[in-house]
């Protein structure tokens, strides 16, 4: 008994030893905040948070942006659309083909919906470069389909834009386009303020034939239109500006604006002169002399001519 006592004690202080060396020479095992720091200073790439495929700084960058009232970028911003075909635009990936798709067929089917999807993309998700420097045209499509189908904040937010961002790669085409869109929905004064802003004749742009002959179609849509709406005012008033121009082009450009080239629309405004008379001849006594003065200015075929001097 007395041996078993004394190896029962010798075990005990050897075995007290061995954890005291061993106590001695391991590394002492981590607390709860140790291990939480040393993890939070490894890579973010390391941490991933699998539940979504993000670092978890990225989603304390997110809750930051969120508590700061910051939005994600407006270029990486889905836009959805009715359409089958093209079911969302994105500036990272979306083309100018499919934005002009996307714009016809809202045209064709009167999608407000979808023109105010295709608005609010080009407005405000797109920068200045997108479609490799063709924005502009596309600006110009967004105006005209917008006055179309009554869209008119729209419509003005894409004449303001392209006006003040892309004025040097606007084109008379498009500008007179834009004209007759607003002639659609009875805004003449709007009309005449563009037609002064994207195609004067000032000095810096009488030389430029293209603008000229685009001044003149405009000019006789709004005579044209409003001859057969019985608002003698404004159709006179735009033949007298028609007047102006006529002198320009056969001073300037008698070779290259000719008749067949401009293609003035003058039976049709004869006709709609002639019924406004017919309509209200109390207030037309003008008529006449605004539309020959016009015709007179410009290069006639020798069929108008005959009907002229009738």
């Amino acid at each position: 008994m007395t041996y078993t006592k004394q190896y029962l004690l010798v075990f005990v202080l050897a075995y007290g030893n061995i954890c005291y060396q061993v106590s001695c020479f391991a590394p002492s095992s981590p607390s709860i905040k140790s291990r939480t720091a040393s993890f939070l200073e490894r890579p973010s790439s390391t941490r991933l948070n699998y539940a979504s495929g993000r670092t978890f700084n990225d989603d304390i960058a997110v809750d930051r942006h969120r508590s700061n009232g910051e939005h994600e970028n407006p270029h990486e911003k889905k836009y959805t659309l009715n359409s089958k075909n093209i079911s969302e635009l994105k500036a990272s990936s979306s083309t100018y083909d499919d934005v002009e798709a996307a714009l016809r067929r809202a045209r064709n089917l009167h999608d407000s919906r979808d023109l105010r999807a295709v608005g609010a993309f080009l407005l405000d998700g797109t920068p200045d470069s997108f479609a490799y420097g063709y924005k502009s045209p596309l600006l110009a499509k967004l105006a005209v389909v917008a006055l179309r189908l009554g869209e008119v904040d729209v419509a003005k937010r894409a004449i303001t834009v392209r006006r003040e961002r892309f004025s040097e790669s606007m084109t008379p085409f498009e500008s007179a386009a834009i004209v007759r869109g607003l002639l659609r929905l009875q805004r003449s004064e709007d009309a005449f303020d563009l037609l002064e802003e994207e195609l004067s004749m000032d000095s810096l742009h009488a030389e430029n034939p293209d603008r000229i002959k685009h001044r003149a179609s405009a000019l006789s849509s709004i005579a044209s239109r409003y001859f057969f709406e019985h608002q003698p005012a404004v159709a006179i008033r735009a033949c007298r500006m028609l007047a102006e121009v006529g002198v320009v082009i056969k001073q300037s450009h008698s070779e290259l604006l000719t008749a067949e080239e401009l293609e003035m629309p003058w039976y049709r405004i004869l006709a709609g002169a002639d019924e406004c008379q017919v309509a209200h001849p109390s207030k037309c006594e003008d008529i006449d002399e605004a539309v020959v003065g016009a015709m007179s200015a410009f290069p006639l075929t020798a069929k108008m001519e005959a009907i002229l001097r009738k």
